[in-house]
Formats: structure tokens, C-alpha cells, sequence
């Protein structure tokens, strides 16, 4: 079933169909390759000139060998715009990656891969879906790749004297302008407002036809051939919205010059005009052309194309499906035709049979080879049987710089056919180091540092070196009698042997006393604490505590009751 915004554009098609009258005709559009010049063409005679993708590729085989080497060859955005589905709110924008290309050489001949990732709208406002694009309606789908090959374009001869000729197709399928903003009862090409949506000068239409199209179609020789063409621009509606004269090297007809008699058309508006019918390419339908499908008309497979021509400030002039001259289009369409036209050299020569001598360009590393084929009547130059750059042949790495321990080092290889060199880095070599020497001593409070020195450069590393084992002390606890003597026996563990100094200490000198040697001496009956304090050369402190009972002997005891009992007595 018909979506509804297409089945209402494409009824209104088929009304503005019915309106005009029988096909006119009476040219017969077919390539003249008898004269020798353009100036001794007439009008309607065809010639071929500059290429472009045109018909898609079909054939597996051909397929298969532009697939095998599209690796070497990068995608390109088209930067296509849509909207947010307002469409003169000002906010259409290039999608990024909506649809990409890239041109492939195989076999001696030139194809665009066109990746389409999203549809693209018939009105740049729009939001992107199938339901808002003739591109499916066309054969053509989102998530896949299509392939079409660049072709000799066709030109009809409009006036030989001063060179002008017109496409014979609808080539491509574009917006007269990208951009549109309804302000202040007008529409506008720039948020400034300063020019009307409908201007041709500053229309992006204009731009891609003297920018994209030009260097894309045209070889260096050929672009030498189209002369600059100055043109007026003005409204079919009102001079208001008209245009200021343009000059440019590829240009759109106007609404008048598609009325010319002189140029083969037929003078009324009104007609179905066959000089007027263009068909698209395929390539011009996979960008979203719309085509008026009817099987039973005489229009069938045709479609509608831009005129430079402003209407008002939001339409342009169009000839519409069978070659009808009714009304005007909106500028922010993307399906409608472009017909190229220019100025060619009237003097240019238009050779019925080349004589191209052959220049070859042998490929180097990086850039393919060809063949240059230029004309020596007429200058008419190609370029054909490519071959893939052959690809740097590189010797052996050797080693031009040494690594060492601060340093990377660098190796080097010459490709043998053209001198470039690639160079890599070599990993800095490992440091030699000496023996572990101790630059810090360690003590008993704090560890110590060793370090090592590198034999080949001022690196070094340290180590920690741990701390001395500290002196433990340790003191058996004594029985003594009264006014008795002894020596005290501490068992001092001093590992690494590091110097100390040993005192004594008693809790109760009136009880026991020690002196400085450990040498002590029981003063009365009781008990005292000794304390040993040993001090090591490094500050640490170590103590141990023993505990000395004095008691009386048992022959202290009789001597005592002997006495007590004579002095009682």
C-alpha cells in the first residue's frame, strides 16, 4: 500500500499530467559523431563529454572484482541533510554517515560504491525513514552497498555559435537549497535572513554544481574546455525574489531558455514537451530521484528537474514529468533532477575519429600506474589501465644507532626501489651493575641502605638493609641470706656484637645494694628489685628485672635468739 505523503505528492503528479496538452516533438536526439567541430553542429545533436556514475553494475563478476579491491579505498559522507519534520523551522542539518561513497578503479575503469545507512528525506526538514524517501520506492535500501559505473555523459547541442549544450539525463538527484527558514511572511537560505530560500546565487544546488559536480565529471583538460557562461536570474513570480546575474562554469537553465525555439523547445508552457523529458540514471535514483511510474504513458520512467530560475522565496522554477512547464517546486525537495548545462568552446574540436597517443605513468610505491591517452586532433584526453602501485620493497633491519642504558637505539631499512626509509625503535639495553656496597649503615633503630652503580652510566639502584638484631638481656631472680654478697650473672644475647653499656639499679638500697659491676649486697632482711639496663651504642634500651629475698640463716637465727635472750636476761 502506497504510503500517504507519497501517494499525495505522486496524485498531484498525475493531475499536473493531465493538464497539458499532446507531446510535441521533432528532434531527433541522437549523437552526431560526423562533424568535426561544434560550431558545425545543430541544435539537438548529442555529443559525449566528461563522465560520471551512471548505470548500476549488475554483473557478478565484475562485482566480485571491484569488491576485491574496495579495501584500498575510503568511505566519503555525502553530508545530507534532514530536519526534525517542521519544515521551515531553520533546524535541518548534515546527518553524519547518512550515505557514503567512494570511487573504486578496477580493470581499467572507474565505479561509486554508494552505502546507504540511512534513507535519505525528500524534503531536507525531514526526519529520515522509507516512508519519507523515493529511494526504496526506487530499488534501493538502507544497509546496503550499491555500485554504479562512471560513464561518458551525453550533451544536447542548444546553440552550437556560442558553445551552450545541456545534459541529456537527470544525472543526480539534489536539493536547490539545503536550507530553509520561514520568518517575517518570507523564507529564508540563512538564519540572518539575508537572502530568500529561492536566491540561485547562494543556493547549494549552485555550489555542488561548481564544485562536486565540476571536478568530479571533468578532467583537468576538459574543465580547460568550458568557458565561464553569465547569466541573468530572475523570478517567474515577481522581481523582488530575483537573483543577482551569475557567472559559473556549469550552470542550470532558466525558465525562459526552456521556452526557446531557437533551443529545440517547444515555446508553450503548456506542452508536453519531449525536449524537455529527462529520464534519470540509476545513480540519480539510488540518491532518491523521483520517477513518474505509468507503464501505459508516454512520460513513463521520467521525472521532474530543477531550473536556476527563483519563483517566490520559498519555490524555484522546475520542468515537470513529460516535459510540462507548470508552477514551481519547493527548494528543499531532494528529488528532483539536475541537467548540468555550460558554455562549451564553439572552436573546440569534436573528433568523429581520435588519434590519442599513449603516455604511460609507471606506478611507483604509492601511486598506481596509467595510461594517458590524448587526442592529437582535438586535445581530447582519458585516463585508462590503471595498475595498483607496486608496494615498497624493503631490505633487512640493521642496526644504524646502538641502544644503551639511556637511550633507545633505531634501526633502519631502504625500500630498494625508491630510497624511503622506515625506521623502528630498539629497547634501551639493561643496565650492568657492580657489586652491593652499604651507603647507609644500618642500626639497631633504623634500617640501612645498600646501593649499586651501573658499570656503563650514572644509573643506580638501592636496597634497604635491615636493621641490627637488638641486645636482649634476661636476670634469674636470687635468694640471699642477710649481709651476704654475690655477683649478679645477666645473660646479655648481643647478636651482631654492636658496643653497650651495662647498669644496675636496686629498687631498695636499705634492703640490698648493687653496685656499677653487678656486684651486690644484702643490707637487711626483705626483698628489692635489680634492674639491668643495657644501652647499645645506637641509643636502644634493653632491661630485665630480677627479685632479691634476703632472709636470715638458721645460724643467724640461733645467734639471734642467744642474744635477745642474754640481754633480756
Amino acid at each position: 500500500m502506497k504510503r500517504t505523503a507519497k501517494r499525495i505528492l505522486s496524485t498531484l503528479l498525475i493531475v499536473v499530467m493531465l493538464i497539458g496538452v499532446a507531446p510535441t516533438g521533432g528532434i531527433d536526439f541522437t549523437l552526431n559523431a560526423k562533424a568535426m567541430d561544434l560550431s558545425s553542429y545543430k541544435v539537438g545533436d548529442l555529443i559525449e563529454f566528461g563522465s560520471y556514475p551512471q548505470s548500476e553494475v549488475t554483473d557478478e563478476e565484475i562485482l566480485n572484482g571491484i569488491k576485491s579491491v574496495e579495501d584500498n579505498y575510503k568511505w566519503i559522507d555525502y553530508n545530507y541533510y534532514a530536519g526534525t519534520g517542521n519544515w521551515d523551522d531553520g533546524n535541518m542539518k548534515s546527518v553524519d554517515g547518512m550515505m557514503l561513497y567512494k570511487d573504486i578503479t578496477y580493470n581499467g575503469n572507474t565505479y561509486r560504491a554508494v552505502k546507504i545507512n540511512q534513507y535519505r528525506p525528500y524534503w531536507t526538514c525531514e526526519t529520515s525513514s522509507a516512508s519519507n524517501s523515493w529511494q526504496d520506492d526506487n530499488g534501493y535500501y538502507t544497509n546496503k552497498v550499491y555500485y554504479f559505473k562512471y560513464e561518458p555523459l551525453k550533451w544536447r547541442v542548444l546553440d552550437a555559435s556560442t558553445g551552450l549544450i545541456v545534459c541529456d539525463s537527470a544525472i543526480d538527484s539534489q536539493p536547490y537549497n539545503n536550507y530553509i527558514l520561514g520568518a517575517d511572511g518570507q523564507y529564508w537560505s540563512d538564519s540572518n535572513k539575508k537572502h530568500y530560500a529561492s536566491n540561485w546565487e547562494y543556493s547549494s544546488l549552485r555550489a555542488w554544481l561548481n564544485n562536486e559536480f565540476y571536478n568530479t565529471a571533468f578532467s583537468k583538460t576538459q574543465q580547460d574546455r568550458i568557458k565561464e557562461l553569465t547569466r541573468e536570474n530572475k523570478s517567474t513570480y515577481d522581481s523582488k525574489y530575483d537573483s543577482n546575474p551569475t557567472s559559473d562554469k556549469i550552470t542550470l537553465l532558466s525558465y525562459d531558455e526552456v521556452l526557446n525555439k531557437d533551443y529545440g523547445f517547444n515555446s508553450s508552457s503548456e506542452a508536453y514537451d519531449t525536449a524537455r523529458q529527462r529520464k534519470g540514471t540509476d545513480y540519480a535514483k539510488c540518491q532518491g530521484l523521483y520517477v513518474y511510474n505509468d507503464s501505459g504513458s508516454n512520460y513513463n520512467r521520467t521525472s521532474y528537474w530543477w531550473l536556476r530560475s527563483p519563483d517566490t522565496s520559498l519555490n524555484a522554477g522546475d520542468v515537470k514529468v513529460g516535459g510540462y512547464m507548470g508552477g514551481s517546486f519547493c527548494i528543499n525537495m531532494t528529488n528532483e533532477g539536475v541537467i548540468p548545462a555550460f558554455k562549451f568552446n564553439p572552436k573546440s574540436t569534436i573528433c568523429d575519429v581520435h588519434e590519442y597517443k599513449a603516455v604511460v605513468t609507471e606506478p611507483t610505491c604509492t601511486e598506481q600506474g596509467y595510461t594517458t591517452y590524448t587526442c592529437t586532433k582535438c586535445n581530447d584526453s582519458y585516463v585508462d589501465n590503471y595498475t595498483n602501485a607496486l608496494g615498497h620493497d624493503f631490505g633487512e633491519w640493521k642496526l644504524t644507532t646502538p641502544a644503551t642504558c639511556t637511550e633507545i637505539g633505531v634501526e633502519t631499512r631502504y625500500c630498494s626501489r625508491c630510497n624511503v626509509t622506515q625506521t623502528r625503535d630498539v629497547d634501551k639495553s639493561a643496565h650492568i651493575f657492580g657489586e652491593w656496597k652499604i651507603t647507609t649503615a644500618p642500626t639497631t633503630i633504623s634500617d640501612g641502605v645498600k646501593t649499586r652503580y651501573c658499570k656503563n652510566c650514572d644509573a643506580f639502584e638501592t636496597e634497604s638493609v635491615g636493621k641490627l638484631k637488638a641486645i636482649s638481656v634476661k636476670l634469674k631472680n636470687i635468694e640471699t641470706n642477710y649481709k651476704k654478697s654475690g655477683q649478679l650473672e645477666p645473660k646479655i644475647t648481643n647478636p651482631d656484637n654492636v658496643g653497650c653499656k651495662v647498669e644496675y639499679k636496686s629498687s631498695d638500697p636499705k634492703c640490698v645494694i648493687v653496685d656499677a659491676d653487678g656486684n651486690y649486697f644484702a643490707v637487711k632482711t626483705g626483698s628489692a628489685k635489680i634492674t639491668c639496663t643495657v644501652t647499645d651504642e645506637y641509643g636502644k634500651v634493653t632491661t630485665a628485672e630480677c627479685k632479691v629475698n634476703v632472709k636470715y640463716s638458721t645460724v643467724q637465727w640461733i645467734i639471734m635468739i642467744v642474744l635477745f635472750g642474754w640481754i633480756w636476761y
